[in-house]
């Protein structure tokens, strides 16, 4: 979210890089993820409270955030478990995702069959960089897994997001590394077929978009 509203407000301030559909696409949606992390990340220091009763089979989890409470009681729970899973999708991640890499792809695009001089194909370096710094973050956003506690009924399946804190030597470890391994070593349909899911509807945008282009080029230019 940081970098979003910080990329759009440089776009925004020298008339740079990219359009002003994206400019502002970025800027809400970066303040949106930026009140994401407020309202679920930032919660009570003493950390989260989960209670599983093995005889009742009652499950209950209680967070306190900073201005708001987030409890969850279930019962006749068949199963309980901390697990790797994707971040939960909202209306305005997909709005908005789906909305900057097609604005984003398609002005790149353009900016690339219209650049006939130097200071345009140096315009088109810088913001060619931006995109793919942009792609990456949802990438990871969509596509890296989070820690989260699992609880299962006859009727349900309930996926609670937590922070399992551990120890990284680098930066690679964590989001390289890590990454390959989760992906090696996980065997379970549901996150293979997730992950596939959401990298394939992102590369689906993206190569769209680029053949759009490559035909608008061809027998409309």
């Amino acid at each position: 979210g940081l970098i979003l509203v910080v990329l759009s407000l440089i776009m925004l301030l020298n008339m740079v890089f990219f359009g002003q559909l994206v400019w502002w696409l970025a800027l809400i949606y970066g303040f949106i993820l930026l009140l994401k992390a407020f309202s679920h990340d930032f919660s009570d220091k003493n950390g989260d409270i989960f209670v599983y009763n093995d005889k009742s089979k009652e499950f209950s989890f209680r967070r306190v955030f900073q201005y708001k409470f987030h409890y969850i009681t279930a019962r006749n729970v068949e199963k309980i478990s901390t697990k790797k899973w994707f971040r939960k999708l909202d209306a305005f991640d997909i709005v908005f995702i789906v909305g900057l890499l097609i604005l984003m792809v398609f002005q790149q695009g353009l900016g690339w069959g219209l650049a006939d001089s130097f200071t345009l194909i140096l315009d088109n370096i810088f913001s060619t960089i931006i995109l793919i710094i942009i792609c990456t973050c949802i990438f990871y956003y969509l596509c890296f897994p989070i820690d989260v506690i699992e609880f299962k009924t006859a009727t349900i399946k309930y996926r609670i997001p937590i922070s399992i804190k551990l120890k990284y030597s680098n930066v690679i470890d964590k989001y390289v590394k890590y990454f390959a391994t989760f992906l090696k070593n996980n065997q379970e349909k549901d996150v293979k077929r997730t992950f596939f899911m959401r990298l394939g509807a992102m590369s689906l945008i993206i190569v769209g978009v680029v053949l759009y282009v490559l035909i608008f080029f061809l027998f409309f230019f």
